[in-house]
């Protein structure tokens, strides 16, 4: 009889299964969205209507990104709280290398999101709220169960809302379009039935939701989300497949059954035979009885000092962001960053949107210019300080080509304790009034 290759029995193996009665899944409905807004921290909200197989189904989410993108996500099929679990922190893509295809593989820990937070002198910068020349925005919501950050013992709960979504009218299409980006798997979820005489689990049209969202902001400018659904059927008529279930069932109760009663004469034999090392160790049950009554030193008792609280995950997705009244532009080249929310590892803070100065702007005199001085700076009550360590920023004027707008002043917190708040301000030079955004300076050490 000839020998089979070490390689000819592993693929046997393989085989040998799927000759038995087994579950097949085959494609049920797959969709591709993309998002509206560029920077976003979401939720992205997906309804998806339940198959409500028989025998299983499964929902498979993921990206299609050019960039890193790290957030979370989660399958919600009840009430239950969701489970939100990370994503992105590792992306696939297949090149082609010397006329074969490859798969390489590579590591985030941040996303490539540049284009959509505050850098760290903006995050300590002051936050924008014109309290004149238009609408001021309102007051941001605080987090479920959470006071905001400088505004103390606010606490109510909000609703977030989802983020426009523009879902591909061909999936196939636009999943080809975005096939060279990076593949992203963002999550998952199956259910399967292993009892026939069960009902599913789910039954058809019954709501299951995908949601994403975003610790930081996070850039989906190109990125390309996709849902697969698919649905489990057996490789053989119905009434067999549910034989084969309960042949199975019937063996697993038979072999809980051996293993009962095979614990049953143990605990027999070694109770009538208390010399029986194999049941109760060397020495027998005396010397098992005796470990039990023997005196054992005093264990040091040790007082924990107190510890502060520890930084903690968020529980779920921030609050739907608070409307935003731009000031004017303070610069030629300046760039507007939108607000968003930071959680600080206790609670959601706003950071408000800020335009962002360019150094050649400021270099080459380019911020904006007005006619003349501004009026006298206004009297602000201060508030309490929300945490400690935070600086008062004062409120300014600022030109908006055709009037003064007053930007209100704002607790915020520096970027490192070696920082000093340069407020901003007017100065006059050979053609008028020009204006001097403000900024932290860094003081050098000894």
């Amino acid at each position: 009889m000839p020998r089979r290759s070490p390689l000819a029995v592993v693929a046997l193996l393989f085989v040998l299964p799927a000759c038995g009665p087994h579950l097949r899944w085959r494609d049920h409905a797959t969709r591709a969205f993309s998002v509206s807004e560029r920077c976003t921290q979401g939720p992205l909200v997906l309804d998806l209507p339940a198959a409500g197989a028989r025998w299983g189904e499964r929902i498979e989410v993921r990206a299609l990104s050019p960039r890193a993108v790290l957030g979370r996500a989660a399958i919600i099929t009840s009430d239950d709280p969701p489970g939100d679990v990370p994503f992105g922190q590792a992306r696939m893509q297949s090149v082609h290398v010397g006329g074969r295809s490859e798969t390489v593989a590579r590591a985030d820990d941040h996303p490539d999101n540049a284009r959509c937070v505050a850098t760290a002198a903006e995050l300590s910068a002051p936050s924008p709220s014109p309290s004149s020349g238009g609408p001021a925005p309102s007051a941001p919501p605080p987090a479920p169960g959470a006071p905001v950050v400088g505004v103390p013992g606010a606490a109510v709960t909000v609703d977030t809302p989802a983020v426009r979504i523009v879902e591909a009218p061909d999936a196939d299409l636009a999943i080809r379009e975005h096939s060279s980006l990076w593949r992203i798997a963002v999550t998952g979820w199956a259910t399967e039935t292993s009892d026939p005489d069960r009902p599913t689990s789910l039954r058809p049209g019954a709501r299951l939701r995908v949601r994403i969202w975003f610790p930081e902001p996070n850039d989906l400018d190109g990125v390309l989300f996709v849902v697969e659904h698919r649905v489990a059927s057996p490789s053989v008529p119905d009434a067999e497949w549910s034989a084969h279930l309960r042949a199975r069932i019937a063996e697993s109760h038979r072999s809980d059954a051996r293993a009962r009663e095979a614990y049953r004469l143990r605990t027999e034999r070694c109770a009538a035979h208390h010399e029986d090392e194999d049941c109760w160790g060397p020495g027998g049950y005396d010397a098992y009885r005796r470990s039990f009554t023997a005196p054992r030193p005093a264990a040091a008792v040790a007082v924990a000092a107190p510890s502060a609280p520890r930084p903690r995950d968020p529980d779920g997705p921030p609050p739907a962001p608070p409307p935003e009244a731009r000031p004017p532009k303070p610069s030629v080249h300046a760039d507007w960053v939108p607000g968003y929310w930071r959680w600080s590892g206790f609670a959601w803070a706003w950071i408000s949107g800020r335009w962002r100065v360019p150094e050649a702007d400021r270099a080459q005199g380019l911020t904006v210019r007005a006619p003349s001085q501004p009026p006298p700076p206004r009297v602000e009550a201060q508030p309490p300080m929300p945490v400690a360590g935070a600086v008062w920023t004062a409120g300014h004027w600022q030109w908006d080509g055709a009037a003064w707008v007053w930007v209100s002043g704002a607790w915020q917190m520096p970027p490192s304790a070696a920082a000093t708040w340069r407020a901003p301000r007017w100065i006059v030079d050979g053609n008028g009034v020009r204006f001097d955004p403000g900024d932290w300076v860094f003081q050098a050490g000894p």
